[in-house]
């Protein structure tokens, strides 16, 4: 059973990997050897504590219909349509999680804390980075995305 897909947990809450974020960007904001920080190391669908329902993670997932026809969404393309499986349920929004905005708040914590950081952001499942290109981070400020070091390993 994998619980460290996801960047929260029941134990360790979205709010407070932001905060450690921010924490450790400033704690090593005057050390010359540190340059940056991964958000998160292969970030993947997970297996909750006490749960027989995997959380689907995605790039800007989009979760539309209702439970008779619920599909996932990536750029206007119907990725996966879940059909009857969304009769026991997996539609409800806690089975989905989008690193787009995870990955684009987590930015924002790591610059708050060293504006001068670098931020490495892995692709769902630590290789696919095509979504990133295709629907880059809303970051408000355009030139945040030079201090974005996309990272992939297999």
């Amino acid at each position: 059973r994998d619980e460290n897909g996801l960047w929260y947990n029941d134990r360790y809450s979205e709010e407070v990997w932001l905060e450690s974020l921010q924490g450790l960007a400033a704690r090593y904001a005057k050390n010359p050897l540190v340059v940056g920080f991964d958000v998160r190391n292969e970030p993947r669908p997970t297996m909750p504590q006490g749960s027989s329902a995997l959380t689907a993670i995605w790039w800007d997932t989009q979760v539309w219909g209702n439970c008779t026809d619920v599909s996932i969404d990536s750029y206007g393309t119907p990725l996966v349509t879940l059909g009857s499986f969304s009769q026991k349920g997996i539609c409800l929004p806690q089975f989905f999680a989008d690193w787009r905005a995870a990955a684009t708040e987590a930015t924002y914590a790591v610059l708050h804390g060293n504006p001068d950081s670098l931020v490495f952001i892995e692709g769902v499942g630590a290789a696919e980075l095509v979504s990133s290109k295709l629907r880059p981070m809303p970051l408000k400020q355009m030139g945040l995305m030079n201090r974005i070091v996309w990272s992939i390993h297999d």
